[in-house]
């Protein structure tokens, strides 16, 4: 049986666009979700039912030590995944703290390292923004994660079908 893939795709917007209708984007085959326009220095986390591609949890947060309190009923369960981009986040406001080691148990690696190494060394004030996105599922320590410090991007990935041993499918992000 040949495995079948969705498009996931998420746009990241970095620079501030003073509310020119940027804003960051997910989009899963079909399905295309939208941050708010106007939201700074932000995360925004969506997690999303693997077996049907429901997302259960759609939210912002600006507190980058503490981990999202929604996050807690998902640690741990397969049949979900994490899809977390950062939107116009100012350099000071990199994950630090238990924030920052959940990212790490949860896969996160040289795309965390990176931010956090470009911090230490050139501080906040050399560059304002800086962008960090984190996919994952909830009982993984694998991640797709990507960093950028210049300009709004687009990253893609699939998310393939995977058979699932309870039946149906699980559908699992993945490189390109």
């Amino acid at each position: 049986m040949a495995t079948t893939s969705l498009p996931l795709t998420i746009q990241q917007i970095i620079t501030d666009h003073q509310g020119t209708g940027y804003s960051n984007r997910v989009v899963m085959g079909s399905t295309q979700l939208a941050a708010g326009q106007t939201l700074r220095n932000v995360y925004w986390a969506v997690i999303v039912d693997r077996t049907n591609l429901n997302v259960v949890e759609n939210f912002t947060f600006s507190d980058n030590n503490d981990v999202p309190a929604q996050f807690n009923k998902y640690t741990g369960n397969p049949q979900y995944m994490l899809i977390l981009s950062s939107q116009i986040l100012l350099t000071a406001n990199i994950p630090a703290g238990a924030f920052y080691t959940y990212l790490v148990d949860m896969g996160a690696g040289p795309a965390l390292q990176s931010i956090e190494q470009f911090y230490q060394t050139l501080g906040c004030g050399n560059w304002v923004y800086l962008g960090y996105v984190f996919v994952s599922v909830f009982d993984s320590n694998a991640a797709i994660e990507f960093s950028e410090y210049k300009s709004d991007t687009v990253y893609t990935m699939q998310l393939l079908a995977i058979p699932n041993p309870a039946g149906g499918v699980l559908y699992t992000p993945a490189k390109l």
